[in-house]
């Protein structure tokens, strides 16, 4: 078994859908409620937005309750672009497992995202000049790598230039430009060594240490029945999920903003069979419910209106982006354990509940990255 361990369920999906789509079984796992016989065992310990001492508790407690599986390797998700409890997460789970050097690769160069010279770039640009400046919980004000990761820990942290070989120890992040470099530094990672970053690494390791075969259920881009969309992602929204979904003609409602968003959806699932729920854009200094300003304070708002579509209108399949928004959303329909499906779509996981026969099939992705076209293309079996 391999244990992949991440801190919000649209990493976790992510990473147990790229398994999938090598042939192997996984199970996504929120806050390891029990575990069946899974390839891979991805674990979401729901700790992005939370304190890093509780993040801590729950990975040395994460590290106890693994103890007796027999693993042939593990993996740390992060986010791509460092949000999150990462250096205390990380080393924590490295002492945990007797690592003595953690390698962080949380560069995705094929989506443009980049470390030269220990600074992080989108598409060229400087991290701290693109949507995430704004980001409502974890705003990146520079592109320097070690300043976005924040108080350094018990490791000595080491930048290692690009094509250079890692040390024997300490907290690495190399450059990171290209898949090659991605490659070599996945032989990099050995038995003292704690690989951790976004899904490219995972990728290179999973097809280093277990080989590729073939995709198992992949989804070809068909569906039948309801499908219903929901977005807490501020980025998404800033980045016109809202537009995008509208030039589909996908209803957008705002439960937020509009007093009769039940009557709404109701009627867009069983005229149009499709509807999207999203947070929208708050109005400046409007009060909420925890009475300060930003989009994820509306989220419990957004998750009622979700549960109770999903409970009344039984969607086939549900389209939920933000890692934040996925998990209040599965905890409040109390699925923690679920398959993860190949979805054939990158950075898109594909889940079913297990143990629940009428649960819709649910896609996870972050709320920093686009729905593929194949989403918004979908074909109805006739």
């Amino acid at each position: 078994m391999v244990l992949v361990v991440a801190d919000d369920l649209s990493g976790a999906a992510e990473l147990a859908g790229l398994a999938a789509e090598q042939g192997w079984s996984a199970e996504v796992n929120i806050g390891l409620q029990g575990a069946g016989d899974a390839d891979f065992l991805v674990v979401d310990t729901q700790s992005r937005s939370c304190s890093s001492e509780l993040a801590v508790e729950r990975i040395e407690r994460l590290c106890r309750l693994t103890a007796p599986l027999r693993l042939e390797w593990l993996y740390k998700k992060t986010d791509s672009v460092l949000r999150g409890n990462i250096v205390p997460e990380t080393e924590a789970l490295a002492r945990g497992y007797g690592r003595e050097r953690i390698l962080l690769v949380p560069a995705n160069p094929r989506k443009g995202r980049c470390l030269v010279e220990g600074r992080y770039q989108i598409d060229g640009v400087p991290l701290h000049q693109t949507v995430f400046a704004r980001d409502p919980e974890y705003p990146r004000h520079s592109d320097r790598v070690f300043e976005a990761l924040g108080k350094p820990g018990r490791y000595r942290r080491v930048r290692v230039e690009r094509g250079r070989p890692c040390p024997d120890d300490g907290f690495l992040v190399p450059d990171v430009s290209s898949t090659a470099d991605i490659e070599y530094r996945a032989g990099e990672v050995d038995d003292r060594t704690l690989p951790a970053g976004a899904a490219e690494f995972f990728t290179a390791l999973v097809a280093r240490f277990k080989g590729r075969q073939a995709s198992r259920e992949a989804w070809d881009g068909t569906g039948s029945g309801a499908r219903l969309f929901v977005c807490g992602s501020l980025a998404s929204w800033e980045q016109g999920i809202g537009v995008q979904a509208e030039r589909k003609d996908i209803p957008v409602i705002l439960p937020v903003s509009q007093p009769d968003w039940s009557q709404r959806v109701e009627i867009a699932l069983s005229r149009q069979g499709t509807a999207m729920l999203a947070i929208g854009a708050p109005a400046p200094g409007r009060p909420n419910r925890s009475g300060s300003g930003g989009s994820r304070n509306w989220l419990p708002l957004l998750i009622d209106a979700a549960e109770k579509a999903i409970r009344r209108d039984s969607p086939e399949r549900l389209y939920v982006e933000g890692g934040a928004t996925a998990n209040a959303l599965l905890n409040r329909m109390g699925w923690s354990r679920l398959t993860a499906l190949s979805s054939g779509m990158e950075g898109v996981g594909r889940l079913r509940p297990i143990g629940r026969s009428r649960s819709p099939e649910v896609f996870v992705k972050p709320g920093s990255y686009l729905w593929p076209n194949s989403v918004w293309n979908e074909r109805q079996d006739s």
